[in-house]
């Protein structure tokens, strides 16, 4: 039974170093660091592609939506490789044009979206009928996962300071 306080004040010391070591990797998310076009940007003609670069590399289930100035969807395709997102685009109307993505982070699995737009010059002519709309149904307000992630993190905290003092009563008596 000597053994036994040593092999869990060593877990628990391993334990709280991690907390304390990688708050940063529990908390992380794949944030957008750049976008061409950028935010905001103002184009001179549609664009043919779009690249979003992220803080860490989303998953194969990131999703990116673009809505030309009549709101038709145009994304053709896209891919993910590292940490970018490349979508091929379709022509379309000038105006504000939407971009939305949903990113899954790759090293902690949280869901990131976020939104921004920028503008294309020129007399749109939305008379014609758009292509299919993406209505996913889904909103477009940030996502609040790091709220879990907190959680999860304040509770692995708890249990550890629970064992330690355990420890220090198994020790003392």
């Amino acid at each position: 039974m000597g053994s036994w306080p040593r092999w869990l004040a060593a877990s628990l010391s391993i334990h709280v170093l991690l907390v304390i070591a990688l708050p940063g990797v529990a908390l992380a998310h794949a944030e957008r660091q750049s976008s061409r076009p950028d935010e905001g940007k103002q184009l001179g003609k549609p664009p043919l592609h779009l690249y979003v670069n992220f803080s860490e590399p989303p998953t194969g289930d990131s999703t990116i939506t673009v809505l030309d100035g009549c709101g038709n969807a145009v994304v053709a395709d896209f891919e993910v490789t590292d940490r970018t997102i490349h979508a091929n685009l379709d022509p379309g109307q000038p105006g504000t044009w939407n971009v939305r993505t949903q990113v899954v982070s790759g090293l902690d699995g949280h869901p990131t979206r976020d939104r921004w737009s920028f503008e294309v010059d020129g007399t749109r002519d939305c008379a014609a009928p758009p292509p299919e709309a993406d209505d996913t149904g889904e909103s477009d307000e940030e996502d609040g996962g790091g709220v879990g992630a907190a959680a999860l993190l304040a509770a692995g905290a708890a249990v550890v300071l629970i064992g330690i003092a355990a420890a220090i009563r198994l020790r003392s008596k």
